[in-house]
């Protein structure tokens, strides 16, 4: 009786083993770090950020921008002539910043000009950071250079 309800318990590990991975693969936390599913990167150009909103939910190994950042939304706005734009992000615990985001090259450089009660971000802070985006369903993934994280937006 011991072999076989040893036996089984293996049976039930194996067959929950199989569950979770292939929920894993379902939802795609397989994927890259910080998406939903592996992202095809390529130049992120001003038509792929120009007054457009994207999400940030999920940062398994710390979010790139500022880490005490939890969930997010970010809303750029027109971008102009020097490749500059403003730029929201409201974030989920209640605060939230207003500033310029500008494009150089495949680097976006964020310069936090106002917050609201609550912000993690303080004015007059910076943050430049690689930003790719998908060739598929208009993501965007910035990386911190330095540290190696990354976050990818909810797709669109």
């Amino acid at each position: 009786m011991f072999f076989h309800n040893l036996f089984m318990s293996h049976i039930k590990f194996a067959s929950f083993t199989i569950v979770i991975a292939a929920t894993f693969a379902l939802v795609g936390c397989g994927g890259a770090i910080g998406s939903f599913e592996g992202i095809d990167p390529r130049v992120t150009v001003i038509s792929d950020l120009q007054s457009k909103s994207f999400r940030f939910d999920w940062f398994p190994v710390g979010n790139p921008i500022k880490d005490s950042l939890g969930s997010f939304s970010l809303e750029f706005g027109v971008f102009d002539s020097q490749n500059a734009a403003p730029f929201t992000i409201v974030e989920d615990d209640g605060g939230s910043a207003t500033g310029s985001a500008q494009l150089m090259g495949d680097n976006l450089q964020f310069t936090i000009q106002a917050v609201a009660t609550g912000s993690v971000f303080a004015a007059g802070e910076t943050r430049l950071l690689k930003i790719e985006s998908d060739q598929n369903d208009g993501r965007i993934r910035f990386t911190d250079q330095g540290t190696g994280r990354e976050v990818t937006s909810s797709p669109q």
